[in-house]
């Protein structure tokens, strides 16, 4: 899409796609890491911890899906191009806090979950799921989504075969 749109229209594309997925973050007490290209970053359990942030990433990431579709829409209807967004969640261990230098410093997260997560994101591309989580993630809500079970796979920077589950919805209960 870059290499077909102006600039300035790419960046106000962006900015409208960016605006609620950061408002449906916020809300929901994740914090916004970083913007990666088109991508954005988030965090649910720093810098504050909860119990379900495992739970509350993928209803996060379920309603990024549901405005998605109303976005295309309206794109749609003023002949815009439409997009396809995938998500990938990873739960695990990782290092939160001010990474760089003296001259700039970038509140971000460092570890190998935050590696499998853009990892799980691109097997969006191949599977026919736009959320993907990891199986960690899988056990901490396995009784409230409805997820289908995709593997062993074996993902770039892993030596063990792994599964990851498709998200179709929450069990409402």
């Amino acid at each position: 899409m870059s290499e077909r749109t102006d600039p300035e229209e790419l960046v106000q594309f962006l900015n409208a796609y960016f605006a609620p997925m950061i408002d449906l973050i916020l809300a929901s007490e994740g914090t916004l890491d970083k913007f990666m290209g088109d991508a954005v970053m988030a965090l649910f359990g720093a810098p504050v911890q909860h119990g379900d942030d495992a739970l509350r990433a993928v209803k996060v990431a379920l309603a990024m899906q549901d405005t998605l579709r109303e976005l295309n829409a309206q794109w749609r209807e003023q002949g815009k191009p439409e997009i396809r967004v995938g998500i990938g969640l990873s739960t695990g261990e990782v290092i939160v806090g001010n990474i760089g230098s003296a001259r700039r410093l970038e509140y971000t997260a460092i570890g190998q979950h935050v590696n499998y997560a853009q990892r799980i994101e691109a097997l969006t591309k191949e599977l026919p799921f736009d959320i993907l989580i990891s199986e960690a993630t899988y056990e901490q809500i396995k009784e409230n989504v409805d997820a289908e079970k995709i593997g062993p796979l074996v993902l770039r920077g892993k030596d063990a075969p792994v599964c990851v589950y498709g998200i179709k919805g929450l069990i409402i209960g």
